[in-house]
């Protein structure tokens, strides 16, 4: 697992428990925010190449989404997922999504997360939204 995968995850996790245990829990999501997505896995992938044949162990890490299919396969959530590449923290533009989702007529609880992972800097929050009665 790469560095990416690695802190998203552990800052997930007491979250999909919580997530996996709901009423309705495959109607709920996941939005995923990040800047950095998988770069220090592309950053791996280029470099292996050079050298020769890469590793696919590195290779399913070049997809910046990969991190939700990691909440997935530990949980075992099935619900549905949006992963945004943004330049940063934007809180407007995830709390948008959020209300965007609620606004859909989606009555199940929603995470929402960032995520960054860079060389010595390590970003990572998740919280759980439900809509209010």
């Amino acid at each position: 697992m790469d560095p990416f995968c690695k802190a998203g995850v552990l800052c997930a996790l007491p979250v999909l428990k919580y997530m996996k245990n709901q009423p309705r829990a495959e109607d709920s999501g996941f939005l995923l925010f990040t800047s950095s997505g998988c770069r220090m896995a592309d950053e791996e992938h280029i470099q292996q190449f050079s050298q020769g044949m890469p590793s696919p162990a590195v290779f399913v890490y070049t997809l910046p989404n990969i991190l939700v299919g990691e909440w997935s396969i530990l949980s075992g959530w099935k619900g549905w997922c949006q992963c945004h590449i943004v330049q940063g923290a934007d809180k407007n533009l995830i709390l948008n999504a959020v209300e965007r989702h609620y606004k859909q007529g989606n009555e199940a609880p929603l995470a929402a997360a960032w995520c960054v992972v860079e060389p010595g800097h390590v970003e990572a929050f998740l919280f759980i939204c439900e809509k209010a009665e």
